[in-house]
């Protein structure tokens, strides 16, 4: 059961398309760092953002599978909606590239529990700079409510 968010990809910006992919992405390979995976990012954030980005995102994805509460709730790859804890995971993003710092760390508890917030946090921060320099910025549509949980 995956609780969907009233957002959709459409209304995403090309950075939280981006990340929202490479979560996705890297869900469907199993948590392997792909060729696919590397080429995205490669595509994003050029031959000399490429190697940073996906670093930085593999700690935060390595902070949201290995600190989860429970087992983080993605949607399929291709799907059109996002899952809570995905538009959770982008306004943790817009949080710490607008330099938030509080709404990262609520954002961050909700995802991972308050124990771990503060390594998702900072590896939301870092991310968010890497992709803020390669002309990425996060934000989510304002309507960002939860559905109900639905089997996806």
């Amino acid at each position: 059961m995956t609780a969907l968010s009233t957002v959709v990809v459409g209304q995403l910006g090309t950075g939280g398309q981006l990340l929202l992919w490479a979560l996705r992405q890297r869900l469907a390979d199993r948590g392997e760092t792909t060729p696919k995976l590397v080429q995205g990012f490669l595509l994003a954030c050029g031959l000399s953002g490429v190697e940073q980005a996906l670093q930085c995102f593999e700690r935060l994805f390595d902070c949201l599978e290995r600190h989860a509460r429970c087992e983080v709730g993605f949607c399929p790859l291709r799907c059109a909606c996002l899952s809570r804890d995905e538009a959770t995971c982008l306004a943790l993003l817009a949080a710490a590239q607008a330099g938030d710092i509080v709404r990262s760390e609520r954002l961050a508890c909700a995802l991972v529990g308050a124990e771990r917030a503060a390594a998702l946090c900072e590896a939301a921060r870092a991310l968010a700079d890497v992709l803020g320099r390669a002309g990425h910025v996060f934000s989510l549509p304002p309507s960002a409510a939860v559905r109900e949980a639905v089997l996806h």
